[in-house]
């Protein structure tokens, strides 16, 4: 393997460790108590009465939590097309197996 290709591969781990840290911190912030409320519930109440004032950032953000999109799968290989795993077994008779 290539020492760009190890450094890329290296890079990639330790971005995603520092994303996991990220996330994780950001869930401890918004767990801590604020005034008796989580931060995580203060937000969600400022975020409720800015789409309820008609902000359409909020309204989007809110609508795209509770309802989010469905994963899609994009076919980028076959246009289309089945894909075969190269080996086709038929049957014929009981005791002849052709394979292609």
């Amino acid at each position: 393997m290539s020492k760009s290709t190890t450094e890329q591969q290296q890079n990639s781990k330790d971005n995603s460790i520092l994303e996991m840290l990220e996330q994780r911190a950001l869930n401890e912030f918004l767990a801590e108590d604020d005034g008796g409320v989580t931060k995580r519930r203060r937000l969600l109440e400022v975020a409720y009465e800015k789409a309820k004032k008609g902000d359409g950032a909020m309204i989007k953000l809110l609508y795209d939590k509770l309802y989010p999109n469905a994963k899609q799968s994009i076919d980028v290989t076959s246009g289309g097309d089945k894909i075969s795993s190269g080996i086709v077994i038929q049957w014929e008779d009981d005791e002849d197996i052709q394979t292609t």
